[in-house]
């Protein structure tokens, strides 16, 4: 479903949740300074974002090294500001 402004109401496509993980959890919080990064992370519901924030906590280090808190916060920032 999508609302008015052509966005879906329960948030953006898994493709585009996994595609914002990746790359956070590849480049750290540098890349919520990519407009791409910041593209995808705007199209997240509220929801997403926490998900997400959560993965990014639980990475297991023989995948990438997993998110402090401050991090998560940053994220969350990041998502506020758009």
């Amino acid at each position: 479903m999508t609302c008015e402004t052509g966005r879906r109401r329960d948030g953006a496509p898994q493709p585009t949740v996994e595609a914002l993980t990746f790359s956070l959890r590849s480049r750290g919080t540098k890349a919520l300074e990519e407009q791409a990064t910041k593209r995808r992370l705007s199209e997240l519901s509220d929801q997403q974002v926490i998900e997400v924030g959560n993965r990014l906590q639980k990475l297991k280090p023989e995948i990438a090294r997993a998110w402090s808190a401050e991090e998560v916060e940053t994220l969350f920032k990041v998502k506020r500001g758009l």
